[in-house]
């Protein structure tokens, strides 16, 4: 949960009951998954940083009782409806806050002190997390693999699943399926799980709400993380009968589970990629990328998976070379419904931090691309995939 803690016209917390944003995050370091951030931006500069970056929760000091100033913040309140927005005013008048009733602007406080924002922030965590728990799950499984090995499937995984729990009233589930060899951890967090996909594996028996809930890794509130194991004692152990099974039994929690398949097919995974709403295949423009994703393809057609529910992710490669995204549909006789430019210093950075891209710069050309394609998966409307492009009907090539 990202939190803001926004200061304008130079008012100072020191000046103030209130600690800084570092004190108040050293007070709710119990509380996990929670990030706060201190600014002192005016409404325009807020406006502009809210666009860029995942917020979940904003405080604003600092607005003076100014009615206009409190109209502005309503404005902004209704430009991004997901952030929960809390006003502080210093002994309002009357006037002032029935006009803030009238600008739905619910949440305001008067005090100055730090317990206030403490006591606003796990009100806002618990009602979120019943909220989450309670609502009925959308249960749509997407699955991300790669053509070959280094083509992308996993950032597109990783980041993907941020991209949807960008929509805090959405609970999320990313498992790294690369058994042993899955990295999906390297993008999301630098902590370590106590548990990984072979122990819900062998306890499939007896997961229940609150079995998964102390099991799963929590990214933030509605982001969970099943990670990969890398011990070769607990995969020879595991209950493969359950492999399977465990997905089913996972739908009943969340809306959106996103699995990270290795590059590899086996027939347990066979299996749960057939399960998927979606799969979503990510090559790159090179030869060997095609035609490996040409095998896979007719490796899943075999298999009896509906090739309609296969989505194209063409990931640049960031060489020189002469192939284009129509050589990539002629050849595969499929259209490419995602084209992800290159941007190399982003993932690095995402390395470093281990950190999905979106989460440590939203603006960026790789981010809002991402960002962009998730938002067809939302809500009510599926997505349906491109259709094959036109000129299939006058040639094909295939690439031998």
């Amino acid at each position: 949960m990202n939190i803001i803690l926004n200061y304008m016209k130079g008012w100072k917390a020191e000046h103030h009951n209130l600690k800084t944003s570092s004190d108040i995050q050293q007070t709710i370091k119990n509380i996990p998954e929670i990030s706060i951030e201190q600014l002192n931006l005016n409404l325009t500069q807020l406006d502009k940083y809210l666009s860029e970056h995942d917020t979940n929760m904003l405080f604003v000091y600092g607005c003076g009782n100014d009615a206009t100033v409190v109209e502005d913040i309503a404005k902004l309140k209704n430009k991004y409806p997901k952030v929960k927005v809390v006003v502080h005013l210093h002994s309002p008048e009357s006037t002032l806050l029935l006009k803030c009733i009238d600008l739905k602007l619910n949440d305001i406080i008067t005090l100055d002190d730090t317990h206030t924002i403490i006591k606003k922030i796990n009100d806002f965590k618990i009602a979120q997390e019943h909220f989450l728990k309670n609502k009925p799950h959308n249960r749509k499984v997407f699955g991300f693999m790669s053509s070959k090995g280094g083509d992308g499937a996993t950032v597109m995984a990783t980041n993907f699943a941020s991209a949807l729990s960008r929509n805090s009233m959405r609970r999320v589930l990313i498992i790294d399926m690369a058994i042993p060899f899955g990295d999906a951890d390297m993008y999301l967090t630098q902590k370590q799980n106590v548990f990984d996909l072979t122990d819900f594996v062998n306890a499939y028996d007896r997961l229940d709400e609150v079995l998964i809930e102390s099991m799963v890794q929590r990214l933030n509130t509605n982001l969970h993380f099943i990670p990969s194991t890398k011990d070769f004692q607990k995969i020879m152990s595991m209950k493969s009968e359950n492999y399977e099974h465990v997905i089913e039994k996972l739908k009943n929690f969340y809306d959106y589970i996103v699995l990270d398949f290795s590059s590899n097919f086996d027939p347990i995974n066979l299996n749960i990629i057939r399960s998927c709403e979606h799969i979503f295949m990510v090559l790159s423009d090179n030869l060997a990328s095609i035609r490996l994703c040409t095998q896979k393809l007719n490796i899943l057609e075999q298999n009896k998976v509906i090739l309609e529910k296969v989505v194209l992710i063409e990931n640049e490669s960031g060489m020189d070379n002469d192939i284009s995204t129509g050589d990539i549909e002629v050849a595969l006789d499929k259209k490419v419904d995602l084209f992800v430019p290159y941007d190399n210093d982003i993932i690095k950075e995402s390395l470093i931090q281990s950190k999905a891209a979106i989460k440590i710069n939203s603006g960026n050309k790789l981010s809002k691309k991402i960002i962009e394609f998730s938002h067809r998966w939302l809500g009510n409307h599926d997505y349906e995939p491109a259709q094959k492009p036109i000129w299939r009907h006058f040639f094909r090539t295939k690439l031998n």
